[in-house]
């Protein structure tokens, strides 16, 4: 599974809505990054305080040509979008400020100090995360991941907080994925040891021969039975932690479950 505190790859999808205002492409963009930033990667479940907003990759200060072309058009939470406000490339780093005119492709370039583009390259390439201290930190001392790291302040406390909870949440997770594991394998066996003792019973005789095995396969079998309920319980419960907490973990609840 992809590190979920790291920027990721979003593939663009085509505008579906005729945009009058910028902002009317909104709600798609919000199902397009799965209801997350696409810069740090906080949920709406996780920021209950804050908004999100439709941000301009290349700034509109810069290229207002591109105030409502739906590829420029990205979702990010209320401080990165502050953060990365009307800051782009340099002049001095080769950027004239028009994209029809452009050739040499300073924004695409892993030598120039830009902001990574999560729909058009891998961010992974640029940043990954210390697992120890949960900043985030260059790869290859990449001039691209540093200016975005930076500028974007992703090592800003409630990140860093946010990624350690995440990593304790998923831990918690892989844990009652095992229980339920142990479970089925435990329900398994006892379904199957009282399948036998049925088939027992079925074939036994009432006389006295019998009689003793008889007895004795009841009360296993009740014993069993038993069993069989107790674990189909505790699998139900179970289930239903996995399925709660998963929706958090993987970042599909609704922005009020938390």
């Amino acid at each position: 599974m992809a590190n979920m505190n790291i920027m990721k790859y979003t593939e663009r999808d085509v505008c579906t809505t005729k945009l009058n205002d910028y902002t009317d492409s909104k709600p798609q963009l919000r199902q397009l990054f799965g209801h997350q930033c696409c810069y740090c990667t906080i949920h709406e479940g996780e920021n209950h305080l804050g908004f999100f907003h439709v941000d301009h990759f290349r700034p509109y200060k810069w290229f207002k040509e591109l105030e409502k072309k739906y590829e420029n058009l990205y979702y990010a939470c209320h401080k990165c979008n502050v953060y990365k406000r009307d800051n782009w490339i340099s002049t001095d780093d080769g950027c004239i400020r028009d994209c029809n005119k452009c050739h040499n492709n300073v924004c695409q370039k892993a030598e120039t100090p830009r902001f990574i583009d999560p729909c058009s390259e891998n961010p992974s390439m640029y940043i990954e995360e210390n697992v120890s201290s949960f900043e985030l930190i260059t790869k290859d001392h990449s001039k691209v991941g540093q200016y975005t790291i930076e500028m974007m302040r992703l090592n800003r406390n409630q990140l860093i907080r946010l990624r350690r909870a995440r990593r304790k949440l998923l831990m918690w997770l892989e844990n009652e994925k095992s229980k339920l594991g142990y479970c089925l394998e435990c329900l398994e066996r006892a379904r199957e040891q009282k399948d036998k003792l049925e088939q027992i019973l079925k074939d036994c005789r009432i006389d006295e021969k019998s009689e003793t095995t008889r007895l004795l396969a009841e009360a296993l079998h009740d014993s069993l039975r038993q069993k069989v309920l107790i674990y189909e319980k505790e699998l139900i419960e179970i289930d239903t932690d996995l399925k709660r907490v998963a929706d958090v973990v993987y970042e599909k609840a609704s922005p009020y479950e938390w």
